[in-house]
């Protein structure tokens, strides 16, 4: 059977279609099956009121007694997709189901169609990690643990994003070695800019730094301006914030802070194109990071990355291809020092814009992902 061939069940919880959605992977990624397998069906639902009211009640208690209870990762809301997605597939014929972030919607479903559960990270990996995933009640963190056992034990076929998100299926879940495969996230970009401009791509007398996110501190938003301020000492330099609005000197004209952009929005879209094409460098010392699709899309412009040896990072920044990584130890010094180098060398610097736009061709976008997903379904399949 070939790949093409195959009916696929797009699982998901929330409207796959809805570009705005989770950076708009599910869209990308519901379009890049549906070219790559032709028979896709999206099987999702509109967040019913009964988990709707579970989830404001974990919420409520949450603020009550300080302890948190996880609610993408609890047994009650489990069980309650399982029923409803268990109704949805009766009786109904897929080859395979294909979910993405979906241990709680996998967990407790009842089926006999073989499962692929594509994800960027487990709960054990992100307990403690992520401050969302902190200071859990034991009793979440014993469901969190459960849900996502359940869910990796039912799936035939494992998709990581990161060879971190892959070590932590293995060596908490004790997952199959063979189960496992590594896929990188692709770029959210709906048109790509010519490579031919990024080649043309040429300095000037200032250097351009963009830190997108909209948690600073997780992102390392505080490294990341006192980087700026130092390489001001050296060289004109600007930095421009993108996703939120921190408490800076606003009255510093170098420093441009937009506190939202819209890509779903034409003129959004464009106003993010112009900064990443116009950018020198993307500077995100970020403290916790399953993958950082920012970094693919960064890619795309040929904008190399500058960013931390933190979860799934490495998989997302191939060191010298297309950035950088330094120890999550690393301060301001360490990131100036390091884009400085760069950036007064210019066989380097234009070098290593060519090699990440080529990241980006060959390796960060959803036909190269869409393609490696067909390979391994058909391989899995065919054994």
């Amino acid at each position: 059977m070939s790949a093409r061939n195959f009916k696929i069940a797009y699982l998901t919880s929330v409207n796959p279609k809805n570009v705005k959605l989770f950076s708009g992977v599910y869209y990308y990624q519901g379009n890049a099956l549906s070219k790559y397998f032709g028979q896709v069906e999206y099987v999702w639902i509109n967040n019913p009121v009964i988990i709707s009211l579970t989830q404001k009640f974990y919420n409520l208690y949450n603020r009550i007694f300080k302890k948190k209870f996880c609610s993408s990762h609890s047994i009650l809301i489990s069980k309650l997709y399982g029923w409803i997605f268990s109704r949805k597939l009766k009786n109904k014929y897929y080859d395979l189901i294909f979910a993405d972030k979906a241990s709680q919607e996998l967990a407790y479903l009842k089926t006999s169609i073989p499962i692929v559960y594509s994800t960027d990270a487990f709960f054990a990996a992100i307990y403690n990690y992520y401050p969302s995933f902190s200071e859990l009640h034991p009793l979440s963190i014993k469901a969190g643990n459960k849900v996502e056992r359940k869910a990796i034990e039912k799936s035939k076929i494992i998709i990581c994003t990161s060879k971190w998100a892959a070590n932590s299926a293995i060596n908490s879940y004790a997952t199959p070695v063979e189960k496992i495969n590594i896929v990188s996230r692709a770029a959210n970009i709906e048109n790509v800019v010519d490579k031919q401009i990024i080649l043309e791509k040429r300095k000037s007398d200032t250097l351009k730094l963009v830190f997108i996110g909209v948690e600073w501190q997780r992102k390392g938003g505080a490294i990341a301006y006192n980087t700026y301020k130092l390489l001001k000492r050296k060289i004109n330099t600007t930095l421009t914030i993108i996703g939120c609005n921190p408490n800076l000197d606003k009255s510093d004209k170098n420093l441009i802070i937009i506190p939202y952009l819209n890509k779903s929005k034409s003129e959004d879209m464009e106003r993010y194109n112009t900064i990443m094409l116009n950018s020198d460098f993307l500077l995100l010392p970020t403290r916790a990071e399953c993958f950082g699709i920012v970094f693919s899309e960064a890619s795309s412009f040929g904008l190399p990355c500058i960013s931390s040896d933190t979860g799934g990072v490495s998989s997302a920044i191939k060191q010298g291809k297309n950035g950088y990584i330094l120890p999550l130890s690393a301060d301001e010094n360490s990131y100036a020092q390091k884009i400085l180098g760069i950036y007064n060398d210019d066989q380097e610097y234009y070098n290593l814009i060519r090699s990440t736009r080529e990241e980006y061709d060959t390796r960060l976008n959803w036909n190269s992902w869409g393609f490696e997903i067909q390979k391994i379904l058909n391989n899995a399949m065919a054994g």
